[in-house]
């Protein structure tokens, strides 16, 4: 009896007691389990009653400190919103120093530290109107503060260091991911740096931000994997940044014409033919549609090997395959190249054509050399009206863009021997 009494803790156990209770006709006892029982309910409802309250009065304390923290963050966002619109204000005067005492009172606004947005508004202000090297600065020392990062002012970093000498911005790179203040960046972010590290030679940095954005989740695009063989090209080590090239071949990363560019450009110039037509070989293997650049580079080749012939069959080539027009690089490489292999009639036919095509075919890009050439040329022929003509053309003085480069001009003798020719 009394176990049975102990027992009676939940509904299911005091039926079944109560239940025994009845066929032992134990009457007494079990008016003693039906009491107990009403006690025991009695006690639990007025402790679960006592728990309801509690944990009312502990929702509404909660929603009272959730309240007081929404008022404090909203007069924050008021403070901030406040420093963000000055900050641009100033940034957009180019009141760099109005920048940087605005974010010290920002610092100093009580205990809260700028936020994400108002980081990057004074970030980018002291980056377009100070430099570099301030902003990347502010931004360690911002978070060395403890100022969260976001995906802009990692953007405004990383563009930062992109700007600076090329050892700084490896040191203060490597102190930002120490510090955990780059926080994955873009894979265009890291191409800016890569880029520029690459043409300054420097191999082992390239290797390292490839590297890092593996690390950061982000697979090496292209563009980023030619920072490699910019980097070999610039130390002139040709042979390895072939092999290199060779295994983005193998993986299949040279999805456009820029690595072959690269590797055309640098064989170009080092010179170095083999090479040159085995990058030539392989574009055409990989069906890598070529652009201008590809187009210009072929040119000049032809032209230092005296085939100008070859250059122009070239061109018609891939002006029909690709539906790539000749642009007014091109035609100037073009000229030059007939200048090399001495057939001049051919340099001035190919010049009229490219003033037919208009402005398309100027821009500036015809080198001084190929303009005084060509005056020349007309000049000893007799031809007065078409050396004058070559002349309007080169300033942009018949209603078109010049041919000729902006800092460039006509060397004075030719001029005056023009006008003594207009003279006689």
């Amino acid at each position: 009896e009394t176990v049975g009494i102990d027992l009676c803790s939940d509904q299911a156990v005091f039926v079944s007691v109560s239940a025994a209770y009845q066929r032992l006709q134990w009457t007494e006892s079990l008016r003693e389990l039906i009491r107990t029982w009403e006690q025991r309910s009695a006690a639990a409802a007025a402790s679960m009653q006592e728990d309801w309250y509690a944990a009312e009065e502990s929702c509404l304390a909660e929603d009272k400190c959730v309240a007081e923290d929404q008022t404090v963050a909203e007069d924050t966002h008021i403070v901030e919103d406040k420093y963000v619109a000055e900050i641009r204000a100033r940034a957009d005067a180019k009141d760099v120093d109005g920048c940087r005492k605005l974010c010290e009172d920002l610092l100093k606004e009580g205990s809260a530290l700028p936020s994400s947005e108002a980081s990057a508004s004074i970030l980018e202000a002291l980056r377009r109107n100070d430099g570099a090297l301030p902003a990347v600065s502010l931004w360690r020392e911002l978070q060395l503060r403890g100022v969260q990062g976001s995906k802009a002012t990692c953007s405004i970093a990383m563009r930062a260091l992109s700007a600076l000498p090329c050892g700084q911005a490896m040191e203060h790179f490597r102190a930002l991911r120490a510090q955990g203040a780059l926080k994955k960046p873009a894979s265009a972010d890291y191409n800016a740096l890569i880029d520029a590290q690459a043409k300054a030679g420097n191999v082992q940095e390239v290797s390292e931000l490839l590297a890092a954005m593996v690390e950061d989740g982000r697979n090496p695009s292209c563009f980023a994997r030619t920072g490699l063989l910019k980097a070999l090209c610039a130390t002139g080590d040709l042979q390895k940044a072939f092999e290199e090239f060779e295994k983005m071949q193998k993986e299949k990363k040279t999805i456009s014409s820029y690595p072959f560019n690269v590797l055309l450009t640098a064989a170009l110039n080092l010179w170095n033919p083999m090479i040159f037509f085995k990058v030539k070989e392989e574009m055409e293997q990989t069906a890598v549609p070529p652009n201008s650049n590809t187009l210009g580079l072929m040119v000049r080749m032809y032209g230092h090997k005296r085939m100008s012939g070859k250059a122009f069959a070239l061109a018609e080539e891939w002006e029909k395959k690709w539906g790539l027009v000749p642009d007014a690089v091109v035609m100037s490489c073009l000229c030059t190249a007939c200048f090399q292999s001495k057939d001049i009639k051919r340099a001035l036919q190919t010049f009229e054509a490219a003033m037919k095509m208009g402005n398309s075919c100027r821009e500036g890009a015809f080198k001084r050399q190929v303009i005084n050439r060509l005056c020349k040329m007309c000049i000893r022929a007799g031809s007065c009206h078409r050396a004058v003509l070559l002349v309007q053309q080169a300033y942009g003085l018949d209603g078109h863009k010049r041919a000729l480069a902006a800092d460039a001009t006509i060397e004075v003798r030719h001029l005056e021997e023009l006008w003594e020719l207009l003279a006689s």
